[in-house]
């Protein structure tokens, strides 16, 4: 059985798929990252750590180096198995059956698909033809049941980044919890994080899973003001193991390796946006995630040339 926009879709695959034989793109994962760095600093964590023990203090520490690393309090903090999960634990948090929920789009799928599970509405508010984030559109969409509101920053699959007065404007103009994704946000300008914790229904979601390549564990977590975040983590207080959360912690005392991997993704994809860019009739769009955008006139010769930017971007993996 294939699910459309799922992971689930690739259980089918044949061996030859997942062993190396071709580069797989459609799931955003961060080929420069070093796997055999993570393998050591991996091992290293593991070494340290009791795995027959509890460690109540860990999650404290873990939430402090996380805060360090995005510029705000601890306490503001919030960690879970993944930015899916925290999606799932913020949807089951503040939704109920008939609430309703505002999501930009485009933009990631699971969104609407996690709101559905709760038995709520999902209504959609389309991007400007520029890609740009319709503030008074989303807030025209908004009511006395809305709870939510999804956007995406760099937007998955646009690649554009929106600006914290546009987020601000919405999270004054309503009173849902306006959810920010920023899984992408290292390989964009900035993050939001220091600013959201000043407001009441501001939360910002972040990931290991691209900037730091750890696709493969899942690992991620939340920032909001410290009321909020401090009761999301008092619902569900164990939600990653001792080893993880001592891994992230040594990787984020390793940022001289991880801003390498960052800039070498940033290189890259500006070398692709200048060569799709020097094809006529192909309109690119700017990107600030690890991938890119952009508009071809469809006839066979067009496509061709296209196939082969690719072609000659793959082989910098």
């Amino acid at each position: 059985m294939r699910f459309g926009g799922s992971l689930l879709g690739y259980v089918g695959l044949p061996v030859e798929a997942k062993s190396g034989c071709f580069v797989k793109l459609d799931s955003n994962e961060n080929f420069f990252v070093d796997a055999d760095f993570l393998r050591l600093v991996f091992a290293e964590a593991l070494r340290d750590v009791d795995l027959r023990l509890y460690d109540p203090g860990v999650m404290a520490e873990l939430r402090e180096a996380l805060g360090r690393y995005v510029g705000v309090s601890g306490g503001c903090v919030c960690v879970g198995s993944g930015a899916e999960h925290l999606i799932d634990f913020v949807v089951q948090s503040f939704l109920g059956v008939g609430d309703n929920v505002v999501c930009v789009v485009p933009s990631f799928f699971m969104y609407g698909k996690r709101v559905s599970l709760c038995g709520a509405n999902v209504v959609d508010v389309p991007l400007r033809e520029d890609l740009s984030l319709d503030v008074d559109a989303v807030l025209a969409k908004c009511n006395d049941r809305t709870r939510l509101v999804f956007v995406c920053s760099p937007n998955n699959p646009t690649g554009n980044e929106f600006g914290w007065g546009e987020v601000e404007a919405l999270a004054d103009g309503c009173s849902a919890h306006i959810v920010v994704d920023e899984a992408y946000a290292e390989f964009g300008d900035g993050s939001m994080c220091s600013r959201a914790v000043d407001k009441e229904n501001a939360v910002v979601v972040r990931t290991f899973s691209k900037a730091f390549g750890l696709a493969g564990l899942l690992f991620g977590y939340l920032v909001a003001n410290e009321g909020l975040a401090s009761g999301l983590s008092e619902v569900v207080p164990y939600t990653v193991g001792t080893v993880v959360a001592r891994f992230v912690e040594r990787l984020l005392d390793r940022r001289d390796v991880v801003d390498g991997w960052i800039r070498r993704v940033k290189e890259e994809r500006e070398k692709l946006i200048r060569e799709l860019r020097s094809i006529g009739g192909v309109e690119v769009f700017d990107s600030k995630a690890t991938f890119v955008t952009f508009k071809p006139e469809m006839d066979a010769r067009m496509t061709g040339k296209i196939f082969r930017v690719f072609g000659w971007f793959l082989t910098c993996f």
